[in-house]
């Protein structure tokens, strides 16, 4: 997942009007069902005088029955199988400062508590069921969504803390996610990032990037790993001054 146009988004009184072409690859069957495939995903945006092209991505998707389904996920637990609805009005740990993950509203903020030591920044995974945007239907496990958004939190405070950089003006502009196995509702999850190097500029023109490495671990498993790239952008003084 890229978003190399990510800054020709127009900002105005409206939402932009964006458009998704999507393609299917390599759809692979067994005795005539369908058991995986590959989506690519080209994202557009309505400009003034036609459209640009400001991102794409690439996944790949596997099917299952629901009988095999529920083999595959019994086979990881020793207790009934839980589901995001069920825990809805479990109470929710307080989060880290909603500032310091560039979000506003702390139901939006995936981190309960961050720590770091002379090797690594670590935070762990904070589960708001309630909230819809992260859990728009009954799941029984973390969604791979809800991961990279906790491995983004933790990218920006690792980058504030080390380097100094706004999180406010940090974006995402890269994402390659590798998730290895479920990762349980009801269980301890951390997230592991070795402290990041100094951002570093691939032209003049272009835009301090940084890179993030998050290992997603769970008991003693590594459950996921995401690497990002984020890119810091300049804030609405310095455009002015860069206008004027």
């Amino acid at each position: 997942m890229a978003f190399p146009g990510i800054g020709e988004i127009p900002v105005g009184y409206a939402p932009p009007t964006l458009r998704l072409l999507v393609e299917i690859e390599q759809p692979r069957t067994v005795h005539g069902v369908l058991r995986s495939l590959t989506y690519r995903v080209t994202l557009f945006v309505e400009q003034p005088v036609g459209e640009s092209e400001v991102g794409h991505l690439s996944t790949e998707v596997m099917f299952a029955s629901p009988m095999a389904y529920r083999a595959l996920r019994d086979t990881r637990r020793r207790t009934t199988l839980v589901t995001s609805a069920g825990l809805r009005d479990t109470p929710v740990p307080p989060p880290v400062e909603p500032a310091l993950v560039a979000r506003t509203n702390e139901r939006n903020v995936v981190l309960t508590s961050v720590e770091a030591d002379e090797r690594e920044v670590r935070g762990v995974l904070r589960l708001p069921f309630a909230n819809p945007s992260l859990f728009d239907h009954a799941q029984d496990h973390v969604p791979a969504m809800v991961l990279t958004e906790a491995a983004r939190q933790l990218a920006l405070v690792a980058l504030a803390d080390t380097h100094g950089l706004s999180t406010q003006h940090t974006h995402v502009s890269a994402i390659t996610g590798r998730f290895l196995q479920y990762v349980e509702l009801d269980e301890p999850t951390v997230l592991h990032l070795e402290l990041p190097s100094p951002p570093v500029r691939a032209a003049p023109d272009h835009p301090p990037r940084s890179t993030a490495a998050v290992r997603v671990v769970q008991g003693d498993r590594a459950a996921a790993t995401i690497e990002l790239a984020l890119d810091t952008l300049p804030g609405p003084l310095a455009v002015r001054r860069a206008i004027a």
